[in-house]
Formats: C-alpha cells, structure tokens, sequence
C-alpha cells in the first residue's frame, strides 16, 4: 500500500538541507502540521544537519546543482514508499558535495579585478602598460628601444609626500621586438607613481636621467 506521504517522500530531506523553493517549502510546512511521520523525519534529519553547520566551512552549492540532485532523488521515490534509510542517503549526498567544497576551499573565487594604466615614452614610439591585480604589478613594454651600450632600464616608486623615487628592485632590457614582461616585487602600498629610466648597468641608488615613462597610480 502507498502512504499517505508518498508524495512527500524525498521533501523532508530537502527542506532540513533549505534546498526547497519558497513554494515547496511553503507547501511541505502546511503538510507536517498534519502528518507526524513527516515531522519525525525531519526531527532526525535536523540533527545531522546542524551537526553539519558545525563541522566545516558552509558553502552554498549552486542552484543547478541543487535542484539536479532533488531530481533525482525524487523521480524513484514517487513511485515507492518512502524509506528512512533511503531520505538519509539522499541527504548524506548532498552533504558529501558540501564537504568536497569546503575541503577545495568553496567555490571558486572571483578573478581579481586588473588595473592597466598606459604610458608612452619620451621620446620614442614605444610604449607600456602597467598591470596591477590584488597590490601586485607587472609591467609590459613594447616598441621599446634597446638602452644604450652599458645602460639598463630601472624602474622606480614615488611614494605619496616622497620627493625622490626609490629603487623598485627591477631592472630590464628589452628584446628583438623593443618587448619586455617585468614583473614589480612587492606590493604597490602608497605609491602614487611608478617610474622607468636609463640607469648603469647594475642599477642606481637614486636615478641619474629623467623617467623615459611615467605611470600615475593615483
């Protein structure tokens, strides 16, 4: 014989999980005010579930995911009784996906957002493009001409209330094409202005030329 609670038979699960719709939630709410098998059901599966909150990070899965699960768990259990043993695999289920995101780290993050500031140079054709992602920079030149014999590229921060730049810890020459990727060490904290100039081979304290390139941060 089917219960009176057949069609009902995989919602406990889901409404102790909160995956439910505000119209099935609504709906499987008014039914537990008359059906005690379904209020001792979810009374059971409650307690797994705060035990989950407490256990791990929670994520939210997302909502495709969610609702292809309930599908499946409900296309058999319309066609049978509904079984203690099986709303609780079905929930131990859902669980596992929770916990296969928390031990991942959740979902994925969102990109960071990349700031590109443009720059031409003095004097030359070539340019550059400062990249700046998360307090990290990387600078990308092209058209750039070769320094002169004996003679590198710095490049330089000037900090906000700074007079004189200071070494960025990066040195660089270009390739065939006046091209070069150069990636900023450290973190770009209260630097209004990045700066690039021909400098010695082996880099100066304090430039000795004026900026081929300037890059305005603020």
């Amino acid at each position: 014989m089917i219960s009176a609670c057949t069609p009902w038979a995989s919602d406990a699960a889901a409404y102790a999980l909160g995956a439910l719709d505000e119209r099935e939630a609504a709906d499987f709410a008014e039914h537990l005010e008359t059906c005690r098998e379904c209020r001792e059901e979810l009374s059971e599966l409650s307690v797994v579930t705060a035990q989950l909150a407490l256990a791990a990070p929670q994520y939210t899965a997302p909502r495709r995911l969610r609702r292809a699960v309930l599908a499946q768990a409900r296309t058999p259990s319309r066609r049978r009784p509904r079984t203690r043993t099986g709303l609780l695999a079905f929930a131990a289920a859902v669980i596992a996906v929770v916990a296969v995101l928390a031990a991942r780290g959740g979902p994925p993050a969102a990109p960071r957002a990349t700031l590109a500031i443009a720059a031409h140079m003095v004097g030359s054709r070539g340019q550059g493009e400062l990249r700046v992602a998360g307090g990290h920079a990387e600078l990308v030149v092209t058209g750039v001409p070769a320094p002169p014999r004996g003679k590198v590229y710095e490049v330089w921060l000037l900090g906000t209330g700074e007079r004189t730049p200071r070494p960025a810890g990066a040195l660089f020459g270009v390739g065939a094409r006046g091209t070069a990727t150069v990636a900023i060490p450290g973190r770009l904290r209260a630097v209004d202005e990045l700066l690039v100039t021909r400098e010695p081979a082996g880099g100066s304290q304090t430039p000795t030329s004026s900026p081929v390139m300037t890059f305005r941060l603020t």
